[in-house]
């Protein structure tokens, strides 16, 4: 039993070292944003990595933010990984293209979500879709219907600096540091694109995006997650034990007011930052 327990700690700190010594975090992540009718914001981010025991297998992370009580918050991994330019696929959990749009699911203990976002396609911006779904937990189902987007991310390093999602009918806008596409704006048929190195998220000031400025006006309570998404939580565990400490990230949705060519409204968004 002591050698059987030695050895599980032996590859556990085997693989949490993978994550700290030699070894370069590369993740590529496919996920979906969107924001219900009455102004909840949905997120999934599916991600797949090379550190921890994890490697190569799916993460997946599902957050629903009301406007009120009621946060559902979900995550999960799996293996093996199916993963290209059709999306991926990992255990419950996929997102994948389907006709006209793309597909979500998330199967998993106590909870379960099916969204499908039609119009939507990954891009440099992403084109704005329109989702509908349902999410349901142990409490209760939630359905879903309102603009979304899906992106597709491939990052070298830790993910570093803090991202925003801001969406509206027929706008949205972005932050994603390390993206191919790490600044953007699409306004109907009008678009701009930018370097995300540009914007300080966490500052909370104005953001002047080509002819669009979006404002924070109100910002509500956190989600707090930790930042180690590709490892076991007995890898996490352990490096703890030792005096590692993760990096945290902290979701929250907030309300940000959208000024631009023949636009001038408040969107809600969704900030993650991560300290």
């Amino acid at each position: 039993m002591r050698a059987a327990l030695a050895v599980s700690l032996l590859l556990l700190a085997v693989g949490y070292s993978a994550v700290r010594v030699g070894v370069t975090p590369r993740s590529e992540a496919w996920s979906i944003v969107g924001v219900d009718a009455d102004g909840a914001l949905f997120w999934t981010w599916l991600s797949v990595g090379n550190t921890g025991l994890l490697d190569g297998q799916l993460t997946t992370r599902l957050l629903l933010l009301p406007a009120g009580p009621g946060i559902i918050e979900h995550r999960a991994s799996w293996g093996p990984t199916t993963l290209g330019d059709d999306g991926v696929r990992g255990g419950a959990d996929s997102l994948v293209a389907v006709n006209g749009g793309w597909e979500l699911r998330v199967g998993g203990e106590g909870l379960g979500a099916r969204v499908v976002a039609r119009g939507a396609r990954p891009g440099c911006p992403p084109e704005i879709g329109e989702m509908a779904g349902v999410v349901e937990d142990r409490v209760d189902g939630r359905l879903l219907s309102g603009p979304a987007i899906v992106t597709r991310t491939r990052m070298d390093g830790e993910v570093e600096g803090s991202a925003l999602y801001v969406l509206g009918e027929g706008f949205a806008a972005a932050i994603e540091p390390q993206s191919d596409c790490s600044a953007w704006v699409r306004a109907g048929e009008r678009v701009w694109t930018g370097d995300a190195a540009d914007f300080a998220v966490a500052r909370k000031t104005a953001l002047v995006m080509g002819d669009w400025t979006l404002t924070f006006r109100s910002s509500g309570e956190a989600v707090v997650q930790d930042g180690w998404g590709h490892t076991l939580a007995a890898e996490r565990l352990l490096a703890r034990a030792f005096g590692f400490r993760p990096p945290r990230t902290e979701a929250r949705r907030a309300v940000m007011r959208v000024e631009g060519p023949g636009l001038s409204t408040l969107a809600p968004a969704l900030v993650i930052e991560r300290l």
